[in-house]
């Protein structure tokens, strides 16, 4: 429609203003979607995901750290292995940003990491998370 029309104009008079100046525009996304009209202007990089291993490194990080905050002392810290390797299962997918946006706010709003919770959507730059 009329704004996309409008959206497309404005993003190819930053690329070509970018493009004379010698600097870029990042646009970072989980889908990828690109009109035709930027195919020619546009590269793609396309990042991997972190692997099952790092996010276990993130995950006890941030867990250990949640564990010595006396403000969080409601939230459980403490997993066998089988719940751990379930909360890893459900943040892979997710980028460490996103790893890290969801533990805090499972931190601020729950009392445990539940894997069952753990359905994300980002809308706008929020989380919102609903049953499984």
């Amino acid at each position: 429609g009329q704004m996309e029309i409008v959206t497309i104009r404005a993003l190819k008079n930053l690329i070509e203003k970018c493009h004379t100046e010698r600097k870029c525009v990042i646009l970072t996304g989980a889908k990828y979607y690109l009109p035709v009209e930027f195919e020619k202007l546009v590269s793609l990089i396309d990042w991997p995901l972190p692997e099952k291993e790092i996010i276990k490194n993130k995950i006890i990080s941030l867990l250990e750290k949640a564990s010595k905050r006396a403000d969080f002392d409601s939230f459980r810290t403490v997993y066998n292995e089988l719940e751990l390797e379930n909360i890893i299962k459900a943040f892979q997918g997710l980028s460490l940003r996103e790893v890290e946006m969801i533990f805090t706010y499972f931190l601020i709003t729950e009392d445990e990491l539940n894997p069952q919770k753990i359905l994300v959507i980002f809308s706008a730059g929020s989380i919102l998370y609903k049953w499984q």
